[in-house]
């Protein structure tokens, strides 16, 4: 299983957010722990909601950051 979530698993939390479920409900329908479902929709929140694509640039805003220069 890979490391990070990819942006496909983020295009399914924000669906599945959008159908009420819970982040329980979340992690097991992806196949991850709902502590990493609950970061993650934690770190990709904005005033309006989740959304995926905003989840993604800001993941690689993040990673770019991370790196060494």
């Amino acid at each position: 299983m890979a490391k990070h979530i990819t942006a496909t698993e983020r295009g399914k939390i924000e669906i599945l957010l959008q159908e009420n479920l819970n982040i329980s409900q979340i992690a097991r329908k992806i196949g991850r722990h709902k502590s990493t479902i609950s970061r993650e929709v934690e770190r990709g929140t904005t005033p309006h909601g989740y959304f995926a694509h905003v989840a993604q640039v800001n993941y690689k805003t993040r990673r770019k950051k991370s790196c060494r220069k």
